[in-house]
């Protein structure tokens, strides 16, 4: 890991920011990963499908609560 942080340091400004926002961006993907984990059965248990709610296809349910939150949006603004 020294190695590492010594050949950072050695490295342009230009390409330790693009390492850090790398690195920034791919702890906050875990964070939302483990976040989306945990809230996963609270949305299901709420309207969701009977089979997403058994757990069987997580990624349709993300595609659903997306095109809900996308519908709901568009009737605010449609108001």
């Amino acid at each position: 890991m020294s190695k590492i942080i010594e050949n950072l340091r050695k490295k342009s400004d230009h390409h330790k920011k693009t390492v850090v926002f790398s690195v920034s961006l791919a702890i906050t993907g875990i964070i939302f990963v483990i976040w989306l984990s945990f809230i996963k059965m609270e949305f299901a248990s709420i309207d969701a499908p009977k089979d997403v709610a058994e757990g069987n296809s997580p990624l349709i349910f993300i595609k659903e609560s997306v095109a809900n939150a996308y519908n709901g949006i568009m009737s605010d603004i449609k108001r």
